[in-house]
């Protein structure tokens, strides 16, 4: 469960990986507490792997590496760690 950020692209609904309320609606937040608690453990267990499939595709270190290295404008290619 999240707290949806006002932005136009709720990446839990996306992926599937669970529930997004309102940080400001307490209403919102105990009725997804009661819907997780009522999808029970197999529905859980299938929200947990599509936020993991989402967070490996979307979001591994060497993508946001080369992501960065791009808005940076460092095209030297990898750094070695230091040793």
């Amino acid at each position: 469960m999240a707290f949806a950020c006002g932005t136009a692209f709720d990446q839990v609904a996306a992926s599937g990986a669970g529930l997004t309320v309102r940080p400001d609606d307490p209403d919102a937040l105990a009725a997804a507490f009661v819907q997780l608690a009522q999808a029970g453990p197999e529905s859980r267990r299938r929200m947990g792997e599509a936020g993991r499939r989402f967070l490996e595709r979307e979001h591994d270190m060497a993508g946001i590496g080369r992501e960065f290295a791009d808005l940076v404008g460092c095209d030297d290619g990898p750094v070695a760690p230091a040793a």
